[in-house]
């Protein structure tokens, strides 16, 4: 069984290798669905730069995040 943290992350690592699908599915998806502290802040970048028309990429992402993060190399790994 998984845990609800690797739940966020086996999600985010979706949208990131897939992002068609936050397209298809946004309507369902926001930060409230984000317990970790994380993957909230991944997941708010990957908004933050989709709206700003940037791929949500991890380059993007963890330049976005720089500062703000500690803990993101262990998620990218």
């Amino acid at each position: 069984m998984y845990s609800s943290k690797e739940i966020e992350e086996i999600l985010l690592a979706k949208l990131i290798a897939y992002p068609e699908s936050y397209y298809n599915h946004h309507q369902d998806l926001d930060a409230s669905l984000f317990d970790d502290v994380t993957t909230r802040n991944v997941f708010n970048s990957y908004i933050k730069l989709t709206s700003e028309n940037k791929s949500p990429d991890l380059v993007n992402i963890a330049n976005d995040l720089k500062g703000v993060e500690d803990n993101l190399n262990h998620f990218l790994s």
